[in-house]
């Protein structure tokens, strides 16, 4: 078989330098109107929401693609920025030009992490340190504002229940300045504390609480207690927690679990203090909390369980962490929450399902 007729070559020829020509002039069309808008857009960040490239090439570089130190400024930042990973994708390769991100995403306070660009990294750098410390500012306000409403909350209650009978039991709004202050975007909802009956232990109290950061169940026992899971089930006697109850309590037996104490030396009782152990989950990765050593107290004020100071060992917080807590309702739900949620087999079976 012969080859392509030379008269069709040269049609296909011609159509192929008619279609070349078309789309350079088509091209050439669409960076012109680009060019013709980008003259009236002066803001840095319509400019890089606009086109990222355009951007760089008007702040940043000189015509062959390097950074023009002359007009590159040392520290540029762009809030409200649309993309900030495609601003440091586009940034990264060129020599000299760096970038950093402060700030906070948190809607509740009308915040966002912003993009900082610039030919100076000290200058990027302590910019978005900047505005980290404004951010945190910000969100200590918000959380002020949200703990005064929440205060608010208690003193309505005191309001209505004035003259009844107390009991430690139903919810309380907590207050953690190691918390709040460290972690303030992951308390825009602030914290609580529900105690109520352990639907898995007869006669017993418990508590779940949400913590920003953290949240979990709390069981109450006497001091130095230890509980550890098992098999069988144990349901011995133990008053202790009678008076903070309004009845007699058992010692701490979980569900189809048994449970070994471990008695710390005898001290004077005091009726307002509970001493309890925890387990619970940390809010960022969801990673299960259930070391030994997750143990603290709560001591309420007096007999009307109004209010209470108390102490807490969080591994990543700390091993005395301080918190109050005040009363807010007399209502309380069914605990959401089991102990075995978080047991040594559930972290287990949990760990090895994230590396899979």
């Amino acid at each position: 078989m012969g080859g392509v007729p030379a008269s069709i070559a040269q049609i296909e020829a011609t159509l192929q330098r008619e279609y070349d020509t078309a789309l350079s002039a088509a091209r050439k069309q669409h960076d012109d109107a680009l060019d013709a808008a980008f003259v009236s857009i002066t803001d840095p960040v319509d400019t890089a929401n606009k086109d990222i490239h355009r951007f760089l090439q008007r702040y940043f570089l000189q015509q062959d693609k390097k950074l023009d130190m002359t007009k590159a400024p040392k520290a540029l930042p762009l809030p409200g920025l649309h993309s900030r990973s495609a601003l440091h994708a586009a940034a990264h390769p060129i020599a000299g030009l760096h970038t950093a991100s402060g700030g906070s995403d948190d809607s509740s306070a009308g915040l966002e992490r912003v993009l900082v660009i610039g030919a100076d990294r000290a200058a990027v750098w302590a910019e978005a340190n900047k505005i980290n410390a404004e951010h945190d500012k910000l969100q200590r306000q918000q959380c002020d504002k949200e703990n005064e409403e929440r205060m608010e909350q208690h003193r309505e209650f005191l309001a209505e229940n004035k003259g009844k009978k107390g009991t430690a039991k139903r919810c309380y709004n907590v207050f953690c300045d190691a918390i709040e202050q460290d972690w303030p975007g992951d308390c825009a909802d602030g914290l609580t504390l529900e105690i109520i009956d352990d639907s898995e232990r007869r006669g017993s109290l418990a508590a779940e609480f949400e913590w920003g950061v953290l949240d979990g169940l709390m069981r109450f026992c006497k001091e130095g207690e230890v509980l550890e899971d098992s098999d069988s089930e144990e349901d011995d006697e133990d008053d202790d927690l009678e008076e903070l109850s309004g009845s007699r309590k058992r010692k701490l037996t979980s569900k189809g679990a048994k449970n070994s104490t471990k008695k710390g030396k005898k001290e004077k009782n005091d009726p307002f203090k509970l001493y309890f152990v925890w387990r619970g989950r940390e809010t960022g990765e969801g990673e299960i909390q259930n070391d030994n050593d997750q143990r603290g107290w709560i001591q309420f004020q007096d007999k009307k369980f109004l209010k209470f100071g108390g102490e807490v060992s969080v591994g990543f917080i700390g091993s005395r962490v301080k918190f109050q807590g005040f009363k807010v309702s007399a209502d309380a739900g069914p605990i959401n929450k089991l102990w075995g949620d978080y047991s040594d087999r559930a972290y287990e079976m949990e760990r090895v399902r994230r590396w899979r």
